[in-house]
């Protein structure tokens, strides 16, 4: 019994070394660009800096599919598997880790998550999430928009001084630790909103959709339909 257990600890062991064995890493300097686009369900972690670069880990059999390229002023960040068909659900996740001096928008779909490391400043920032994407990010900006669609989930912190949310198709936007002056809210189609406001506040929320406001806000309009629900706490 002994001897079997060392053995399929060995067998484990070998096989965690053949996983680590087959991640590569690939950095590499590109053009200035203030806007990404990221898909492909692939993980991205937002570091500012002063030069541009991306750092790009995946196994070795997608490394040489995932595109990390500027287009104009946009980095785009996806996997192009060339018409090739394989089953990427035996693939390791892909990360690429963007390191930025400027960035004005971000836009992610088809399942991608993107995440801070630091404060991300911004006068005028837009966030752009779709297709189950999952945003995680602090900020500091002026003037913020959001439009999460499709089951997208933004988890947003920080501050911003005014925001414009429109949340629809099930999606989630917790952000109660985001501190905001003044909010346009619409939340639809069975979205749940969660946000802290202290100036004026336009909200209207349909679809079964639940809104939730935290702090000291000045409603200037209020509007529900269908079954939807807007708490002021």
């Amino acid at each position: 019994m002994k001897k079997r257990l060392n053995l399929t600890f060995t067998l484990l062991l070998i096989g965690s070394c053949l996983v680590i064995a087959q991640t590569k890493e690939e950095t590499k300097k590109v053009k200035s660009f203030d806007q990404i686009n990221v898909s492909s369900g692939i993980d991205v972690y937002l570091t500012p800096g002063t030069s541009e670069e991306v750092k790009i880990r995946a196994s070795e059999d997608i490394m040489e599919y995932v595109v990390a390229e500027v287009e104009g002023n946009t980095l785009v960040i996806k996997i192009d598997n060339k018409g090739r068909r394989w089953n990427w659900s035996n693939h390791q996740e892909t990360t690429v880790y963007v390191t930025y001096t400027r960035l004005k928008e971000i836009d992610a779909s088809g399942g991608s998550d993107v995440f801070t490391s630091a404060p991300l400043k911004a006068n005028n920032f837009t966030i752009q999430a779709s297709g189950g994407s999952d945003m995680k990010m602090d900020l500091s900006v002026e003037n913020l928009y959001c439009d999460a669609s499709g089951g997208a989930d933004l988890d947003l912190s920080g501050s911003a001084q005014t925001i414009k949310l429109d949340c629809s198709g099930g999606s989630d936007t917790k952000a109660r630790n985001l501190r905001t002056q003044n909010a346009v809210i619409d939340a639809s189609g069975g979205a749940d909103v969660y946000l802290t406001v202290n100036g004026e506040l336009d909200v209207e929320a349909s679809g079964a959709s639940d809104v939730t406001i935290y702090g000291k806000p000045r409603v200037t309009r209020q509007s529900t339909s269908g079954a939807a629900d807007i708490t002021i706490q």
